[in-house]
């Protein structure tokens, strides 16, 4: 059975996740128009073989598979790995907080780095994208303690203070 959380209605994380992942998503006209283009480049890099024509409007079940798969090849140094693990755990540490990220929620941030290394036309995640992310990927998986609560914390601010207390790693890609 899925964590539910107690909003108005009763739903799980995984329909939390594609909430917030939409929700940052909404971009301008533009910003759609340059990720697509990137996805057309992408799209036709031989190292992502995704069989997916530039001119195409929509998908097909094989194709998106392929896309898939190609997130899947996305690299994260192992820098960058252990930066996200020592985020992760340091939700499970901060007594703010009543509940942590589980391992799947790190496995959540992991794949969402990686899709949004691919989608920027990049083959590995760097720390900021690991940094944009943790707050629509965390937050509502996290438990807030009810006197942090009242003393005015809410998960997304919990996690911008961890944001500041773990030290980036230098990013030998750029």
């Amino acid at each position: 059975i899925p964590h539910v959380t107690h909003d108005t209605c009763n739903t799980p994380h995984a329909t939390h996740d594609m909430d917030n992942i939409d929700r940052m998503n909404e971009q301008t006209t533009e910003a759609r128009d340059r990720v697509y283009g990137k996805r057309q480049v992408l799209a036709s890099h031989p190292m992502y073989d995704t069989n997916v024509r530039q001119d195409e409007d929509h998908l097909e079940p094989e194709q998106f598979r392929a896309l898939q798969s190609a997130v899947t090849r996305v690299e994260m140094e192992e820098s960058v790995r252990h930066y996200l693990l020592m985020l992760i755990q340091a939700t499970r540490q901060d007594e703010r907080l009543m509940l942590g990220a589980s391992p799947r929620a790190s496995l959540s941030l992991y794949r969402a780095a990686q899709a949004l290394a691919f989608i920027r036309g990049r083959s590995y995640v760097l720390p900021d994208d690991i940094r944009e992310l943790l707050p629509n990927v965390l937050a509502h998986r996290l438990i807030v303690k009810e006197e942090a609560l009242y003393a005015g914390d809410t998960a997304e601010s919990i996690l911008s203070n961890l944001l500041g207390t773990i030290p980036v790693p230098i990013d030998k890609k750029r």
